[in-house]
């Protein structure tokens, strides 16, 4: 009686114990996609971009990002004649531009006072993200070119794509949003 009580009850913790760890990992990727992937940051981060472009400011923007690596579209004085366009949810909204001779542009934001663990994390996925879109030489269908080795041909076309990306706090919660100027 006691051995099957023990081999039952081993049974029983050993699928609680799977059902934790396969459910965990759907949470947490649930949780960075609703966090990432915010269509209120997105929308707000692409309405940044066309403001700028419509204003004329992008040309003066990607100078002045090409020297620091980053400009904060806060202090810049870009939205003087556009109060509404961002929300005061908008923490923080920075210009990323290329990894040119003054470094990386995305290491430097994470370096900054105000930066923390989850807008670090945020700088990092968007920078591989950057990186997997467009680090890699493509067919006209999209597909990813092999060499005669089969393995994929890298590009350095991603270091030149400008980002804007911000943070946006709701309800005691950090959303994020980036979007590549084309």
């Amino acid at each position: 009686m006691l051995a099957e009580v023990i081999i039952v009850s081993s049974i029983v913790v050993t699928v609680l114990v799977t059902m934790y760890t396969g459910l965990n990992k759907l949470f947490v990727k649930y949780d960075e996609l609703s966090r990432y992937y915010n269509v209120d940051a997105i929308y707000m981060a692409k309405n940044v971009e066309d403001y700028l472009i419509d204003s004329y400011q992008m040309g003066s923007l990607i100078g002045n990002s090409s020297s620091v690596g980053y400009v904060d579209l806060r202090d810049g004085g870009y939205f003087n004649n556009a109060e509404n366009l961002i929300s005061n949810d908008v923490v923080k909204l920075y210009f990323l531009g290329n990894y040119g001779e003054y470094g990386d542009g995305y290491d430097k934001v994470k370096n900054l006072s105000t930066s923390d663990k989850y807008f670090d994390d945020y700088v990092d996925y968007v920078k591989n993200d950057i990186k997997n879109k467009y680090g890699y030489k493509r067919d006209a269908d999209g597909n990813i070119i092999k060499d005669a080795s089969g393995n994929d041909q890298p590009s350095d076309a991603y270091k030149t794509k400008k980002v804007i990306m911000l943070e946006m706090k709701q309800g005691g919660k950090e959303y994020y949003g980036y979007v590549v100027v084309e």
